[in-house]
């Protein structure tokens, strides 16, 4: 049972791997591998969602509501226009980096899979870059529960 709350604590947003894992190995007791196991998969659970439903939502409230036409032209101008020259020099790497960032808010396979959303990236190409940092992600915070690196 605490292995399923793992699970869904790691696809809580902003949570996710940063709070999945300390409290699978301090509070549910589970062995760090397990905590890592359940903890990625929670996450990426959240990013196949994201990536596969968030377009097509996005899609129908454009469609079918004018302020949600008017929000998301709003988004992906400022987002692109703001912040599209980062992605592009980065590409690939910067959906990696971003899922791995060890830092709540600012990194996570949440906001990659939202960045991934914003600028078109294929779903493959997302998933598998996403998956990436967040394996990298969960030995980050894996170590730093079990006191091998400090946070």
């Amino acid at each position: 049972m605490n292995q399923l709350y793992t699970v869904l604590i790691s696809m809580l947003p902003v949570i996710e791997l940063k709070g999945a894992i300390p409290i699978a190995i301090d509070k549910f007791y589970l062995p760090w591998w397990q905590a890592y196991i359940f903890g990625v998969i929670g996450s990426m659970i959240s990013v196949i969602l994201i990536l596969l439903f968030l377009k097509p939502v996005s899609d129908w409230l454009t469609k079918n509501f004018k302020i949600f036409a008017k929000f998301f032209h709003w988004l992906f101008e400022y987002t692109r226009t703001r912040h599209g020259k980062k992605i592009e020099i980065y590409k690939e790497s910067a959906l990696v980096l971003i899922a791995a960032f060890p830092i709540p808010v600012l990194g996570g396979a949440w906001t990659a899979a939202l960045i991934a959303f914003l600028f078109g990236i294929k779903f493959w190409r997302s998933f598998l870059l996403i998956f990436l940092g967040t394996l990298m992600a969960g030995i980050i915070y894996t170590l730093g529960t079990l006191g091998v690196i400090n946070l």
